[in-house]
This record gives structure tokens, sequence and C-alpha cells, in this order.
């Protein structure tokens, strides 16, 4: 049984200081925010390099902003 994942062939990858820089946070905050699974896991790029899907970061802001009130939800717009 093989699992499947859709990505769009204009995705973006981001890399840990392209995430850091995105979100403000630092790279300690980054990965305990992920074990506490609060924020989007990384992938394996390589053997020495991982990132993540551009939409799952700029979800993971959204929901993040929406959470603090800064932003409506779109769907009750």
């Amino acid at each position: 049984m093989s699992s499947k994942i859709s990505v769009k062939l204009n995705e973006r990858v981001l890399r840990m200081f392209d995430v850091v820089d995105r979100v403000g946070l630092s790279r300690s905050q980054i990965h305990n925010l992920m074990r506490t699974g609060d924020f989007p896991h990384s992938f394996r790029l390589s053997a020495r390099a991982v990132g993540w899907l551009e939409d799952d970061i700029d979800e993971w802001i959204r929901k993040r902003a929406m959470r603090v009130g800064h932003l409506r939800d779109v769907a009750t717009a």
C-alpha cells in the first residue's frame, strides 16, 4: 500500500532559512512546534536538507492570524 501526496507542479519548497524569515520564529521554536504538532512537518529533500511546502507554511500563518483575531475566516465573509 502506498500513500500518494498531491503537489502542484509549481509548488515552491521552502528551506529552513526561508521559513524562519517568513514566520518570524527561531529554528528551535519551529522544531518545538513541529514536535507538538502545532507546525507543519518538514520533509527530507536529501541526506542533509529538509523543506516545507510553501502552501503549508502560508496556511499555518493564516490559521495563526485567524486564531489571534487578525484575519477573518474567508468562509464566513
